[in-house]
């Protein structure tokens, strides 16, 4: 299974969930590869840019070339790279014109946006000190949901309880485990 390692200087986008495809496999993020460098200017000659990283380029999938724009799609539980050109394929599409990379990449990172926004500003104002508290504050305000919840926790003093599987997945890339 390939790891997603990310650099400071990467355009990157990742949603946990992912888009699904027209099969089971979801696109979960979107990386350009890339590094500061110097690129051609028309009017000011060779100017400092950020420029495709040939070095952390990763081998696709479905063909094993080099590539730096690197759509990571999710298939039966493993996490591979893939190309702009065989996205589709990985998606279960059978033409490239079913699938606009650059709507996918907006998507992606608008919807890491909403996961941010939704983790920072509604769960983590959540969290409590005490499974009780955790407990107590759920059954007020979902208390028909109580029983299909599930208690997360992080280090020995942060705990909630969440009824989504999505938000099980945020909270999860903030280190909560369940418990």
């Amino acid at each position: 299974m390939e790891t997603i390692a990310v650099k400071r200087e990467d355009r990157f986008f990742k949603f946990s969930l992912g888009i699904k495809g027209n099969n089971e496999n979801r696109l979960v993020a979107y990386q350009h590869v890339r590094t500061l460098g110097e690129k051609e200017s028309q009017r000011d000659g060779l100017i400092g840019a950020f420029v495709s990283d040939w070095d952390s380029a990763k081998n696709c999938t479905f063909c094993n070339r080099l590539i730096v724009h690197i759509f990571w799609v999710k298939i039966d539980n493993e996490i591979k790279p893939f190309g702009k050109e065989h996205l589709h394929e990985a998606l279960g599409y059978k033409s490239e014109k079913n699938v606009n990379s650059k709507k996918l990449i907006a998507e992606l990172e608008y919807r890491q946006n909403q996961d941010t926004t939704k983790l920072n500003f509604f769960l983590l104002k959540r969290v409590e000190s005490s499974i009780e508290e955790a407990n107590s504050d759920y059954k007020k305000y979902n208390p028909e949901l109580f029983s299909k919840s599930k208690l997360l926790k992080r280090g020995n003093d942060e705990y909630i309880r969440v009824s989504f599987d999505s938000e099980v997945e945020l909270l999860k890339s903030v280190e909560f485990e369940i418990i």
